[in-house]
């Protein structure tokens, strides 16, 4: 067995070091694969909250007729954000119900 390593040691060097290699890679790609699943789980998530407030925003201003236009802004903020994360359906149509209401006063 000795004689084998010292006759092929080149050859076992390089194959430790692919090994080596192989395994840092799999791990790397485990973490990835994680960390990416985590990110698509956190989106959803955000999605999700967003979505909730704006039915809830645009519900309470479509009741009241009206919206201010620092609520407008918020909503509109809201809304964008939620494209954004790939949000549509029916909360599209309550921002856009409540973007026709009439404004009023902040004060």
């Amino acid at each position: 067995m000795i004689e084998f390593f010292k006759e092929n040691w080149v050859a076992t060097i390089y194959t430790t070091i692919i090994a080596g290699i192989t395994f840092a890679v799999k791990k790397l790609f485990k973490r990835v694969k994680t960390e990416v699943a985590e990110q698509a789980n956190l989106k959803a998530g955000m999605r999700a909250m967003l979505r909730d407030r704006l039915h809830q925003g645009c519900q309470f201003y479509i009741k009241q007729n009206s919206i201010s236009v620092s609520d407008m802004e918020n909503i509109e903020g809201l809304y964008n954000s939620y494209h954004d994360l790939g949000g549509n359906g029916t909360t599209k149509e309550l921002y856009e119900r409540v973007k026709h209401l009439q404004i009023k006063d902040n004060a």
